[in-house]
């Protein structure tokens, strides 16, 4: 469970600054995305989906700095100047709280951290049925198949300013 000492919402007013922090665009409608193994975390269809939503759209993805076949990807997409490979970041609470939306579209998760930690910091939350995390999820928010990237970017564009999409009996509560 996520240390709400840490992740927690933020301040709507700090937005700008957190994203200026993290050289991200101040008006984009940001989609927030963490993981290693970018193959098993699906990153290649998020960027597929990206390429579907309009220009307002931006991701950022930490932890790591993108492979020559993704930055390939975006730039064949069209969507190059709005893939933001961030590397490694040390205060995610702040990344999440500069962020829209957070999507986790992995092909295999046995219960992803990183959702918790989203949803505890106010996140709305899109992620797949392959990640056990998930089961916090409402139904709207848990996506069938990781490489439909179509179904992806329409979830994306439901979900991303209509607030928490966690199960109401598992709120995340503090002790």
């Amino acid at each position: 469970k996520p240390d709400l000492t840490r992740f927690f919402p933020g301040d709507p007013a700090r937005k700008p600054e957190l994203r200026q922090r993290f050289g991200l665009p101040k008006n984009a409608e940001l989609i927030v995305t963490a993981g290693t193994n970018f193959r098993l975390k699906g990153i290649h269809v998020l960027i597929r989906a990206l390429a579907e939503l309009p220009a307002s759209f931006h991701l950022a993805v930490a932890g790591g700095r993108g492979s020559r076949e993704l930055l390939a990807l975006a730039d064949n997409l069209g969507v190059r100047e709005r893939v933001h490979f961030l590397g490694r970041v040390d205060d995610m609470p702040a990344l999440y709280q500069a962020g829209d939306i957070f999507v986790l579209n992995t092909f295999y998760d046995a219960c992803a951290n990183a959702v918790l930690e989203a949803l505890a910091c106010g996140l709305p939350v899109v992620s797949t049925s392959c990640n056990g995390s998930s089961d916090f999820l409402r139904p709207e928010a848990v996506l069938p198949d990781p490489a439909d990237a179509t179904e992806l970017a329409r979830r994306i564009r439901a979900l991303i300013h209509h607030g928490s999409t966690a199960r109401s009996d598992f709120a995340p509560t503090s002790g």
